[in-house]
Protein backbone atom coordinates (compact mmCIF):
# COMPACT_ATOMS: atom_id res chain seq x y z
CA UNK A 1 0.00 0.00 0.00
CA UNK A 2 1.45 3.48 -0.62
CA UNK A 3 -0.09 7.10 -1.87
CA UNK A 4 -1.15 10.43 -0.13
CA UNK A 5 -3.53 12.08 1.76
CA UNK A 6 -5.32 15.15 -0.11
CA UNK A 7 -6.10 16.84 2.74
CA UNK A 8 -4.31 18.96 4.79
CA UNK A 9 -6.83 18.33 7.86
CA UNK A 10 -7.67 22.22 8.81
CA UNK A 11 -10.25 22.71 5.94
CA UNK A 12 -11.76 19.68 5.53
CA UNK A 13 -14.71 21.69 3.72
CA UNK A 14 -12.67 22.68 0.55
CA UNK A 15 -12.10 19.00 -0.17
CA UNK A 16 -13.77 17.32 -2.94
CA UNK A 17 -13.13 13.50 -4.47
CA UNK A 18 -14.01 13.28 -7.74
CA UNK A 19 -14.95 9.52 -9.57
CA UNK A 20 -16.52 9.51 -12.75
CA UNK A 21 -19.48 9.96 -12.80
CA UNK A 22 -20.48 11.32 -8.94
CA UNK A 23 -17.98 13.89 -6.47
CA UNK A 24 -18.39 13.23 -2.55
CA UNK A 25 -16.77 15.74 0.40
CA UNK A 26 -15.00 12.65 2.42
CA UNK A 27 -13.61 9.40 0.61
CA UNK A 28 -10.61 7.34 -0.17
CA UNK A 29 -9.34 6.73 -3.68
CA UNK A 30 -7.71 3.26 -4.10
CA UNK A 31 -6.70 1.32 -7.24
CA UNK A 32 -4.92 -1.87 -7.54
CA UNK A 33 -1.94 -2.80 -9.32
CA UNK A 34 -2.61 -6.56 -10.03
CA UNK A 35 -0.17 -9.21 -11.83
CA UNK A 36 0.82 -12.69 -11.40
CA UNK A 37 4.67 -11.43 -12.33
CA UNK A 38 4.20 -8.60 -10.61
CA UNK A 39 7.56 -6.56 -8.29
CA UNK A 40 7.38 -3.22 -6.65
CA UNK A 41 10.35 -1.69 -5.12
CA UNK A 42 10.10 0.97 -2.71
CA UNK A 43 12.40 3.50 -2.22
CA UNK A 44 12.03 6.82 0.41
CA UNK A 45 13.72 9.75 0.77
CA UNK A 46 14.15 12.31 3.48
CA UNK A 47 17.36 14.51 3.97
CA UNK A 48 16.42 16.32 6.78
CA UNK A 49 19.17 16.93 9.66
CA UNK A 50 18.79 16.29 13.25
CA UNK A 51 18.86 20.19 15.47
CA UNK A 52 19.30 19.88 18.97
CA UNK A 53 18.38 17.38 21.90
CA UNK A 54 15.86 14.71 22.20
CA UNK A 55 12.06 15.48 23.21
CA UNK A 56 9.61 13.43 24.72
CA UNK A 57 5.83 13.53 23.75
CA UNK A 58 4.47 14.47 27.34
CA UNK A 59 0.53 15.93 26.24
CA UNK A 60 -1.70 15.47 22.80
CA UNK A 61 -4.99 16.99 22.42
CA UNK A 62 -5.73 14.90 19.80
CA UNK A 63 -3.21 12.53 17.76
CA UNK A 64 -2.29 15.53 15.65
CA UNK A 65 -1.84 18.25 18.05
CA UNK A 66 0.73 18.57 20.47
CA UNK A 67 0.51 20.04 23.75
CA UNK A 68 3.16 19.60 25.37
CA UNK A 69 7.14 18.54 24.85
CA UNK A 70 9.38 17.34 28.17
CA UNK A 71 6.42 18.86 30.02
CA UNK A 72 6.37 22.56 28.74
CA UNK A 73 4.18 23.93 25.96
CA UNK A 74 4.74 22.47 22.44
CA UNK A 75 4.87 25.75 20.96
CA UNK A 76 8.06 26.76 22.90
CA UNK A 77 10.26 24.96 21.04
CA UNK A 78 9.17 27.29 17.94
CA UNK A 79 9.16 30.73 19.21
CA UNK A 80 11.91 30.79 22.20
CA UNK A 81 14.55 28.87 19.90
CA UNK A 82 13.49 29.51 16.58
CA UNK A 83 11.49 33.02 16.91
CA UNK A 84 8.94 31.53 14.91
CA UNK A 85 5.41 32.66 16.58
CA UNK A 86 1.70 31.98 15.98
CA UNK A 87 -0.01 33.68 12.94
CA UNK A 88 -0.63 33.26 9.36
CA UNK A 89 3.01 32.80 8.77
CA UNK A 90 3.88 30.20 11.25
CA UNK A 91 3.61 27.14 8.43
CA UNK A 92 5.89 28.83 5.45
CA UNK A 93 8.28 30.06 8.47
CA UNK A 94 8.54 26.51 10.17
CA UNK A 95 8.23 24.20 7.45
CA UNK A 96 12.45 23.73 7.55
CA UNK A 97 12.08 22.63 11.31
CA UNK A 98 9.83 19.08 11.25
CA UNK A 99 10.24 16.52 13.71
CA UNK A 100 11.47 13.15 13.35
CA UNK A 101 10.86 10.14 15.59
CA UNK A 102 11.21 5.98 15.35
CA UNK A 103 8.06 4.03 15.04
CA UNK A 104 8.25 0.31 14.43
CA UNK A 105 11.86 0.71 13.31
CA UNK A 106 11.47 3.36 10.55
CA UNK A 107 11.95 7.30 10.61
CA UNK A 108 9.06 8.84 10.23
CA UNK A 109 8.74 12.99 9.73
CA UNK A 110 6.19 15.32 10.95
CA UNK A 111 5.75 19.19 9.72
CA UNK A 112 4.39 21.92 11.65
CA UNK A 113 0.63 23.33 10.40
CA UNK A 114 -0.53 25.69 12.91
CA UNK A 115 0.67 27.10 16.02
CA UNK A 116 -2.01 27.79 18.54
CA UNK A 117 -2.15 30.79 21.50
CA UNK A 118 -2.71 28.19 24.32
CA UNK A 119 0.99 26.84 23.12
CA UNK A 120 -0.03 23.43 20.93
CA UNK A 121 1.00 23.02 17.81
CA UNK A 122 -0.67 21.21 15.01
CA UNK A 123 0.85 18.70 12.79
CA UNK A 124 0.37 16.64 9.52
CA UNK A 125 0.70 13.69 11.18
CA UNK A 126 0.14 11.58 14.35
CA UNK A 127 2.08 11.37 17.43
CA UNK A 128 2.16 8.86 20.68
CA UNK A 129 2.50 9.71 24.41
CA UNK A 130 5.63 9.09 25.38
CA UNK A 131 7.08 8.99 21.82
CA UNK A 132 10.93 10.54 21.30
CA UNK A 133 11.37 13.19 18.86
CA UNK A 134 14.25 14.93 17.43
CA UNK A 135 13.58 18.84 15.57
CA UNK A 136 15.06 18.56 12.04
CA UNK A 137 16.32 21.46 9.95
CA UNK A 138 15.97 20.84 6.10
CA UNK A 139 18.87 22.20 4.26
CA UNK A 140 17.97 22.24 0.58
CA UNK A 141 21.00 21.22 -0.84
CA UNK A 142 21.26 18.07 1.15
CA UNK A 143 17.10 17.69 0.68
CA UNK A 144 18.18 17.02 -3.30
CA UNK A 145 21.54 15.22 -2.50
CA UNK A 146 19.86 12.32 -0.77
CA UNK A 147 17.32 12.75 -3.57
CA UNK A 148 19.72 11.78 -6.25
CA UNK A 149 20.54 8.62 -4.22
CA UNK A 150 17.41 7.27 -5.24
CA UNK A 151 18.50 7.08 -9.10
CA UNK A 152 21.00 3.99 -9.38
CA UNK A 153 18.27 2.15 -6.83
CA UNK A 154 15.52 2.66 -9.03
CA UNK A 155 17.28 2.14 -12.57
CA UNK A 156 19.00 -0.97 -11.23
CA UNK A 157 15.66 -2.47 -10.64
CA UNK A 158 14.77 -1.97 -13.95
CA UNK A 159 10.99 -0.65 -13.58
CA UNK A 160 8.36 -0.64 -16.34
CA UNK A 161 6.79 2.32 -14.72
CA UNK A 162 6.90 4.80 -11.82
CA UNK A 163 4.83 6.21 -9.13
CA UNK A 164 6.07 9.41 -6.92
CA UNK A 165 4.37 10.82 -4.00
CA UNK A 166 5.96 13.81 -2.44
CA UNK A 167 4.79 16.18 0.54
CA UNK A 168 3.17 20.06 -0.69
CA UNK A 169 5.18 20.95 2.15
CA UNK A 170 8.64 19.92 1.14
CA UNK A 171 7.68 21.74 -2.37
CA UNK A 172 6.86 24.50 -0.63
CA UNK A 173 10.63 24.63 0.42
CA UNK A 174 12.38 23.96 -1.83
CA UNK A 175 10.52 26.70 -4.14
CA UNK A 176 12.76 27.35 -7.43
CA UNK A 177 14.74 23.74 -6.71
CA UNK A 178 11.78 21.04 -7.01
CA UNK A 179 12.68 20.06 -10.62
CA UNK A 180 15.94 19.30 -9.70
CA UNK A 181 14.09 16.59 -7.10
CA UNK A 182 12.11 15.96 -9.85
CA UNK A 183 14.42 15.04 -12.68
CA UNK A 184 16.01 12.53 -10.12
CA UNK A 185 14.62 9.59 -11.98
CA UNK A 186 13.86 11.00 -15.31
CA UNK A 187 14.15 8.54 -18.20
CA UNK A 188 14.09 5.66 -16.33
CA UNK A 189 10.31 4.79 -17.24
CA UNK A 190 7.15 6.72 -17.58
CA UNK A 191 5.77 8.15 -14.65
CA UNK A 192 2.76 9.56 -12.58
CA UNK A 193 2.66 10.73 -9.26
CA UNK A 194 1.18 13.75 -7.01
CA UNK A 195 2.19 16.58 -4.23
CA UNK A 196 0.25 15.08 -0.79
CA UNK A 197 -0.41 16.38 2.51
CA UNK A 198 1.01 13.36 3.97
CA UNK A 199 2.79 10.22 2.49
CA UNK A 200 1.78 6.34 3.10
CA UNK A 201 4.77 4.35 3.60
CA UNK A 202 5.22 0.35 3.82
CA UNK A 203 7.54 -0.83 6.30
CA UNK A 204 7.70 -4.04 8.31
CA UNK A 205 4.29 -5.45 7.43
CA UNK A 206 2.84 -1.54 8.84
CA UNK A 207 1.56 1.08 6.92
CA UNK A 208 2.88 4.26 8.41
CA UNK A 209 1.58 8.09 7.25
CA UNK A 210 5.24 10.93 6.90
CA UNK A 211 5.30 14.28 6.07
CA UNK A 212 7.95 15.56 3.74
CA UNK A 213 9.31 12.61 2.33
CA UNK A 214 9.84 11.62 -1.63
CA UNK A 215 8.35 8.24 -1.67
CA UNK A 216 9.18 6.38 -5.49
CA UNK A 217 7.41 3.57 -5.76
CA UNK A 218 9.36 1.35 -9.20
CA UNK A 219 6.68 -1.17 -10.44
CA UNK A 220 8.14 -3.87 -13.23
CA UNK A 221 6.26 -7.16 -14.70
CA UNK A 222 8.35 -10.02 -15.09
CA UNK A 223 12.25 -9.82 -15.39
CA UNK A 224 14.52 -6.92 -15.11
CA UNK A 225 15.48 -5.49 -18.75
CA UNK A 226 18.91 -5.00 -18.78
CA UNK A 227 18.19 -2.24 -21.60
CA UNK A 228 16.91 -0.34 -18.89
CA UNK A 229 20.41 -0.71 -16.89
CA UNK A 230 22.23 0.41 -20.07
CA UNK A 231 19.79 3.74 -21.38
CA UNK A 232 22.16 6.79 -21.17
CA UNK A 233 19.67 9.24 -18.52
CA UNK A 234 19.75 13.22 -18.56
CA UNK A 235 22.39 14.47 -16.43
CA UNK A 236 21.55 15.44 -13.31
CA UNK A 237 22.40 19.52 -12.05
CA UNK A 238 25.45 20.01 -9.71
CA UNK A 239 24.40 20.88 -6.59
CA UNK A 240 26.45 23.61 -5.20
CA UNK A 241 26.17 25.65 -1.49
CA UNK A 242 28.08 28.66 -0.83
CA UNK A 243 31.11 27.92 0.84
CA UNK A 244 30.52 29.79 4.17
CA UNK A 245 26.99 28.03 4.11
CA UNK A 246 28.65 24.77 3.72
CA UNK A 247 30.97 25.53 6.62
CA UNK A 248 27.94 26.45 8.59
CA UNK A 249 25.66 23.48 7.69
CA UNK A 250 28.44 21.71 8.87
CA UNK A 251 29.24 23.43 12.67
CA UNK A 252 25.00 22.98 12.86
CA UNK A 253 25.59 19.67 12.32
CA UNK A 254 28.43 18.68 14.65
CA UNK A 255 27.84 21.05 17.18
CA UNK A 256 23.95 19.17 17.13
CA UNK A 257 25.68 15.62 17.47
CA UNK A 258 27.70 16.24 20.04
CA UNK A 259 25.13 17.92 21.96
CA UNK A 260 22.57 15.24 21.34
CA UNK A 261 25.41 13.19 22.87
CA UNK A 262 25.98 15.03 25.98
CA UNK A 263 22.31 15.18 26.42
CA UNK A 264 21.84 11.44 26.40
CA UNK A 265 24.18 10.91 28.73
CA UNK A 266 22.71 13.39 31.36
CA UNK A 267 19.62 11.73 30.52
CA UNK A 268 20.67 8.23 31.53
CA UNK A 269 22.70 9.71 34.72
CA UNK A 270 19.75 11.37 36.02
CA UNK A 271 17.38 8.24 35.49
CA UNK A 272 19.57 5.55 37.09
CA UNK A 273 20.50 4.43 40.44
CA UNK A 274 23.94 5.04 41.00
CA UNK A 275 24.40 1.95 42.86
CA UNK A 276 22.66 -0.60 40.81
CA UNK A 277 22.32 1.10 37.50
CA UNK A 278 19.20 -0.09 37.36
CA UNK A 279 16.09 2.86 36.80
CA UNK A 280 15.46 5.00 39.70
CA UNK A 281 12.52 5.66 41.30
CA UNK A 282 11.27 8.54 39.31
CA UNK A 283 12.19 6.96 36.06
CA UNK A 284 10.36 4.05 36.95
CA UNK A 285 7.60 6.00 38.04
CA UNK A 286 7.63 8.26 34.80
CA UNK A 287 7.63 4.85 32.28
CA UNK A 288 4.92 2.85 34.92
CA UNK A 289 3.17 6.12 33.50
CA UNK A 290 3.54 5.24 30.15
CA UNK A 291 2.79 1.77 30.43
CA UNK A 292 -0.66 2.23 32.18
CA UNK A 293 -1.44 4.87 29.09
CA UNK A 294 -0.63 2.38 26.88
CA UNK A 295 -2.53 -0.18 28.53
CA UNK A 296 -5.92 1.71 28.63
CA UNK A 297 -5.30 2.66 24.55
CA UNK A 298 -4.69 -1.08 23.61
CA UNK A 299 -6.41 -3.52 26.46
CA UNK A 300 -3.59 -5.47 27.16
CA UNK A 301 -2.47 -6.72 30.63
CA UNK A 302 0.03 -4.99 33.07
CA UNK A 303 1.09 -6.24 35.79
CA UNK A 304 3.40 -5.05 38.51
CA UNK A 305 6.04 -7.09 40.83
CA UNK A 306 7.07 -5.16 44.65
CA UNK A 307 10.13 -6.72 45.48
CA UNK A 308 12.01 -6.50 49.09
CA UNK A 309 15.18 -8.09 50.11
CA UNK A 310 14.41 -10.01 53.33
CA UNK A 311 16.70 -9.34 56.49
CA UNK A 312 18.33 -6.78 54.64
CA UNK A 313 19.37 -4.85 57.95
CA UNK A 314 20.37 -8.13 59.56
CA UNK A 315 22.89 -8.13 56.02
CA UNK A 316 24.08 -4.50 56.54
CA UNK A 317 25.09 -5.51 60.75
CA UNK A 318 26.79 -8.39 60.55
CA UNK A 319 28.88 -8.11 57.24
CA UNK A 320 29.01 -4.07 56.87
CA UNK A 321 27.44 -1.45 54.42
CA UNK A 322 29.76 -2.83 52.15
CA UNK A 323 28.04 -6.20 51.75
CA UNK A 324 24.81 -5.05 51.72
CA UNK A 325 25.68 -2.81 48.23
CA UNK A 326 27.39 -6.04 46.68
CA UNK A 327 24.14 -8.07 47.66
CA UNK A 328 21.91 -5.72 45.83
CA UNK A 329 24.06 -5.11 42.46
CA UNK A 330 23.37 -8.80 42.88
CA UNK A 331 19.55 -9.31 42.53
CA UNK A 332 19.39 -6.13 39.97
CA UNK A 333 21.60 -8.41 37.58
CA UNK A 334 19.80 -11.45 38.51
CA UNK A 335 16.57 -9.43 37.22
CA UNK A 336 18.78 -8.22 34.38
CA UNK A 337 18.95 -11.65 33.39
CA UNK A 338 16.10 -12.94 33.91
CA UNK A 339 13.84 -10.48 32.71
CA UNK A 340 12.76 -9.30 29.45
CA UNK A 341 14.30 -6.15 27.39
CA UNK A 342 10.59 -4.62 27.41
CA UNK A 343 10.11 -5.29 31.01
CA UNK A 344 10.91 -1.96 32.87
CA UNK A 345 12.97 -2.82 36.44
CA UNK A 346 13.51 -0.21 38.54
CA UNK A 347 15.15 0.69 42.23
CA UNK A 348 12.55 1.74 44.23
CA UNK A 349 14.21 2.72 47.32
CA UNK A 350 15.81 0.64 49.85
CA UNK A 351 15.73 -2.56 49.17
CA UNK A 352 12.92 -2.65 47.14
CA UNK A 353 12.49 -2.77 43.65
CA UNK A 354 9.87 -2.52 41.16
CA UNK A 355 9.40 -4.54 38.44
CA UNK A 356 6.68 -3.44 35.48
CA UNK A 357 5.69 -6.49 32.60
CA UNK A 358 3.49 -5.15 30.03
CA UNK A 359 1.22 -7.38 28.25
CA UNK A 360 1.60 -9.79 30.92
CA UNK A 361 -1.04 -11.46 33.23
CA UNK A 362 -0.78 -11.78 36.74
CA UNK A 363 -0.40 -15.70 36.42
CA UNK A 364 2.80 -15.74 34.19
CA UNK A 365 3.58 -12.75 36.91
CA UNK A 366 3.49 -14.93 39.22
CA UNK A 367 5.65 -17.65 37.50
CA UNK A 368 8.35 -15.08 36.66
CA UNK A 369 8.23 -14.03 40.50
CA UNK A 370 8.99 -17.86 41.83
CA UNK A 371 11.68 -18.14 38.56
CA UNK A 372 13.51 -14.94 40.09
CA UNK A 373 12.99 -15.90 43.41
CA UNK A 374 14.62 -19.18 43.21
CA UNK A 375 17.57 -17.67 41.35
CA UNK A 376 17.84 -15.38 44.63
CA UNK A 377 17.99 -18.50 46.82
CA UNK A 378 20.93 -19.43 45.37
CA UNK A 379 24.29 -19.26 47.37
CA UNK A 380 26.01 -16.25 46.35
CA UNK A 381 29.40 -14.99 46.54
CA UNK A 382 28.76 -11.59 47.92
CA UNK A 383 32.32 -9.70 49.14
CA UNK A 384 33.71 -13.07 49.62
CA UNK A 385 31.15 -14.46 51.60
CA UNK A 386 28.72 -16.90 50.54
CA UNK A 387 25.23 -15.81 51.46
CA UNK A 388 21.81 -16.74 50.62
CA UNK A 389 19.46 -13.97 49.67
CA UNK A 390 15.66 -14.14 49.70
CA UNK A 391 13.01 -12.06 48.46
CA UNK A 392 8.96 -11.20 48.95
CA UNK A 393 7.21 -10.69 46.35
CA UNK A 394 3.72 -8.58 46.10
CA UNK A 395 1.93 -9.08 42.87
CA UNK A 396 -0.83 -7.07 41.37
CA UNK A 397 -2.40 -6.76 37.86
CA UNK A 398 -2.96 -2.88 36.67
CA UNK A 399 -7.01 -1.50 36.09
CA UNK A 400 -8.57 0.75 34.23
CA UNK A 401 -9.03 3.36 36.57
CA UNK A 402 -5.34 2.93 37.98
CA UNK A 403 -2.75 6.18 38.91
CA UNK A 404 0.45 5.06 39.23
CA UNK A 405 -0.34 5.80 42.92
CA UNK A 406 -3.27 3.32 43.56
CA UNK A 407 -1.31 0.51 41.61
CA UNK A 408 1.90 0.87 43.91
CA UNK A 409 -0.41 0.88 46.82
CA UNK A 410 -2.00 -2.48 46.20
CA UNK A 411 1.31 -3.90 45.21
CA UNK A 412 2.87 -2.59 48.75
CA UNK A 413 -0.12 -4.27 50.29
CA UNK A 414 0.52 -7.45 48.75
CA UNK A 415 4.12 -7.31 49.80
CA UNK A 416 3.20 -6.17 53.23
CA UNK A 417 0.63 -9.61 53.10
CA UNK A 418 4.04 -11.62 51.64
CA UNK A 419 6.40 -10.89 54.25
CA UNK A 420 3.38 -11.78 57.01
CA UNK A 421 3.45 -15.28 55.55
CA UNK A 422 5.74 -16.98 58.16
CA UNK A 423 9.28 -17.81 56.67
CA UNK A 424 11.19 -15.97 53.93
CA UNK A 425 11.08 -15.89 50.04
CA UNK A 426 7.08 -15.40 49.67
CA UNK A 427 5.07 -14.05 47.16
CA UNK A 428 1.44 -12.79 47.34
CA UNK A 429 -0.75 -12.05 44.59
CA UNK A 430 -3.53 -9.37 45.18
CA UNK A 431 -6.88 -10.69 43.89
CA UNK A 432 -8.45 -8.66 40.86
Amino acid sequence: MFGGLTDDGLHPESSTLYTRDRHCRAGIACLSFLGEDLSVKEDISFGWQPLGCSLTVTGIADPTTLTSLDDRPAGEIYERYLDIHAGENFLHEALTFPFALERDGMTLLRHPQALYENGSVKFGADFHLGEVLHLTYGDPVRILEKTQETRPLIREFCPDALFVTSCLARQMLLGSDTPKELRSCQGLAPAIGFYAYGEFVRHGGSVLLSNMTLLTIAMREGAPDDAVRKRRLPRLETIERPAALSHMAHFIEATSHDLSLLNEKLQYQASRDSLTGLRNRGETERLLLACLNEMRAIHQPLTVLLLDLDDFKHINDCYGHATGDIALRTIANILRRLLRATDIIGRWGGDEFLIVLPNTTATIASSIGKRIEAEVKQPHDIGGKEITLSLSIGITSARETDSTETIFQRADRALYLAKAIPGKGNLFQMEE
